[in-house]
């Protein structure tokens, strides 16, 4: 499908389970590379990585590491190539109503850091 000069490439749907949420409150790419993944955050506080060519879920964050609040966004890591390396490509950024920020790890869906006191 097109839009305008834009190209519809997938359809994002939350995963059918109940602990899925109901609505998508943050979602993020990458358009400064050409990559399929896309981040998607639900009304359950729960963080999915999306193939949007396969139109599936690849990843989805652990329970235990869930923020304790809705999230109201998500960044995908940005290249720099003068600033950084290409493993930080992997990473992204959540932030949550619950006043916390966490950088996390694409590759193991795994929580790096957690930083308190400002969103």
């Amino acid at each position: 499908r097109s839009l305008g000069s834009y190209k519809c490439c997938g359809i994002l749907a939350l995963p059918r389970e109940p602990s899925a949420g109901q609505t998508i409150t943050a979602i993020a790419a990458n358009n400064a590379v050409l990559s399929g993944t896309v981040l998607v955050a639900s009304s359950s506080k729960r963080i999915y990585v999306w193939d949007v060519a396969a139109e599936k879920v690849l990843a989805g964050v652990p329970e235990a590491s869930m923020h304790t609040r809705p999230i109201t966004c998500l960044r995908l890591s940005q290249p720099h190539s003068d600033y950084q390396s290409a493993t930080s490509m992997d990473l992204f950024i959540s932030g949550s109503m619950d006043g916390s920020v966490k950088l996390w790890d694409l590759r193991c869906m795994q929580e790096c850091r957690s930083f308190q006191g400002g969103h």
